[in-house]
């Protein structure tokens, strides 16, 4: 057993030996690393800065980056290329729609496109390293699924490999999701929908009157001459039967006009005469100007609410609105997204469904694009239903704002492109698309296509305090002044006509007529002045005596006065 041992001893040392040998000859030359591993790692810490990626085959590249690197000169199912000259070149189809694809002419005569996603294109083409070439799908329609199965539009030319990918506003849906790849949505949208604007508001004349309707208005007047006729007529039958204190109480002063003129100073909020003193004139008056009070008031708030806050009123403000009436009529573009899902929705008793319904029973009023719609919208008499991005860049480019938006988005989705069905290029877009997110290039792109300036989304824009009323805002209530200033002077002249002409013709006609009472009176008050001169001067002296009695008293000589001598006087006086 010992022998046994003693040989199983030496087997493992001869062991531990050979191990040691084999790792000794790598430790030695290279800190135990194998020649042909740090062969590789030294020549990948060599290699040049990553280069475009060409590929030859039917399926599209990774997406370049810092990390990639150039492979072995063949892989499976790829071909690649190094050289930054060569880069990868991709067939793009696309469908004009403003503001994503605008299709302009230059001075030679050439096509170019322009607009949001061009833009995206652009940044792509950087970012991914390719070259692309452009061209309009035939038929002009984005992706419809027809009845035969088939597929149009830019959907068709990506299945039947004639286009790499597509470019325009493609909503991303289950259908198409079936038929073609998509990328990451570059863009998330709403629909809407777009009207004319309501002619604007002629000036009103009597616009001060708006805050109450005309019943009230004429409540408002009637209560005046009723409670005017109530404080005359109570006034004077207390009057005449003698009622109160007669001292105090003014109730011969309740004339009728009087009367009315208290009703009128009192609910305009200005004194007058006469004052009610009666304990029955002060309670009517009291009532009647908490009445007044209250009425005025209200109308103050009012007046302020109608002059300072003007919007443009339209009878529609929604879907719902938009399916409960019949005079304003409304459509979409055949064929496209949303016209698929209004029929989808058919028999689900929503708005959309009554949406479908209406579109089904009136194919008139579908439109074949977009232009089209908002052409028909800017006729008047029609609203069209579309991509809230599209109408909101039609709405505030629109010559002469005549457009606005109704309501608020609805049925939220995204624009993507498509690829091929099981094409990596779709991954390698969207990564791009990902990359342009996270550097804030779409959001720049998005302030640049849709910006501020321009014509409001909802009509008018609100008046700002510091551009102040205008004179058509007041304009009517010049025109009351004037009317009152015309009315007085007319009464004034009527007036005077009467007492230059009727009035002093009846003055000098009759027995005893006003004149002559009032030349007698005039004879009279000029022979007392007179009288009253000479006592003063001393010119003129009065004896006092009893009648029947021939005593004078005093020693003053009784002077006899003759009426002529106190005309002569007061003729000196004058």
């Amino acid at each position: 057993m010992a022998g046994w041992g003693w040989m199983c001893l030496r087997a493992y040392l001869w062991l531990f030996l050979l191990v040691m040998v084999f790792f000794a000859v790598p430790l030695a030359g290279g800190r135990g690393r194998r020649p042909g591993r740090e062969g590789s790692r030294m020549a990948r810490r060599q290699a040049p800065t990553a280069q475009p990626l060409l590929i030859t085959g039917d399926t599209p590249p990774f997406s370049p980056g810092p990390d990639n690197v150039t492979g072995p000169p063949t892989r499976t199912g790829f071909t690649f290329a190094s050289t930054a000259s060569n880069k990868v070149k991709y067939r793009v189809v696309l469908v004009e729609n403003k503001p994503f694809i605008i299709k302009t002419r230059s001075e030679n005569n050439k096509t170019v496109y322009d607009g949001f996603c061009m833009d995206i294109l652009k940044g792509l083409a950087e970012e991914l390293r390719f070259d692309y070439t452009l061209y309009e799908v035939p038929d002009g329609n984005f992706g419809l699924l027809t009845r035969n199965g088939s597929w149009d539009g830019m959907i068709r030319e990506v299945i039947d490999g004639r286009a790499d990918f597509t470019l325009g506003p493609l909503t991303i849906s289950s259908q198409r999701e079936a038929a073609v790849d998509f990328t990451k949505p570059y863009m998330d949208y709403g629909n809407g929908l777009v009207m004319k604007k309501p002619a604007a508001e002629r000036p009103n004349l009597f616009a001060f009157l708006l805050p109450f309707q005309i019943r009230v208005w004429m409540s408002i007047i009637a209560a005046l001459f009723a409670v005017g006729f109530l404080l005359w007529a109570t006034s004077r039958i207390r009057y005449t039967l003698g009622v109160g204190d007669l001292e105090n109480d003014n109730d011969n002063n309740f004339t009728l006009k009087n009367s009315l003129w208290f009703s009128y100073w009192s609910i305009v909020r200005k004194g007058g005469e006469p004052a009610p003193r009666a304990i029955h004139t002060r309670l009517l008056g009291g009532f009647w100007w908490l009445f007044s009070l209250i009425v005025m008031a209200t109308y103050t708030a009012n007046l302020t609410a109608f002059l300072t806050v003007k919007r443009l009123e339209t009878p529609i403000r929604s879907l719902e609105d938009l399916v409960h009436q019949s005079t304003v009529e409304f459509g979409t573009v055949r064929g496209n997204f949303l016209y698929n899902f209004f029929r989808e929705q058919k028999g689900s008793e929503n708005v959309f469904d009554r949406i479908w319904y209406a579109l089904e029973t009136q194919p008139d009023m579908l439109v074949d694009n977009q232009t089209e719609g908002v052409e028909r919208t800017r006729r008047g008499n029609y609203a069209y239903i579309g991509e809230y991005p599209a109408l909101e860049y039609e709405v505030r480019h629109d010559e002469g704002c005549q457009l606005m938006m109704v309501g608020n988005p609805f049925m939220t989705r995204g624009y993507g492109i498509a690829t091929k069905r099981g094409s990596s290029l779709s991954k390698t877009l969207s990564v791009g698309i990902l990359r342009l997110q996270e550097k804030g290039k779409i959001t720049q792109l998005r302030e640049k296509w849709w910006n501020n300036r321009g014509c409001s989304l909802f009509g008018r824009p609100p008046k700002t305090g510091a551009e102040g009323l205008g004179l058509d805002t007041f304009f009517g209530v010049f025109v009351v002044l004037i009317c009152g200033a015309v009315l007085a002077c007319l009464v004034s002249v009527l007036e005077i006509l009467y007492y230059k002409c009727c009035k002093r013709k009846t003055m000098m006609t009759g027995t005893t007529t006003e004149l002559e009472k009032l030349m007698v009176d005039t004879e009279a008050d000029k022979l007392a002045r007179t009288t009253l001169k000479c006592l003063e001067e001393g010119s003129l002296q009065l004896v006092i005596r009893k009648a029947g009695d021939n005593h004078l008293v005093g020693n003053n000589v009784p002077i006899s006065i003759s009426r002529e001598s106190l005309h002569k006087e007061n003729d000196k006086i004058d």
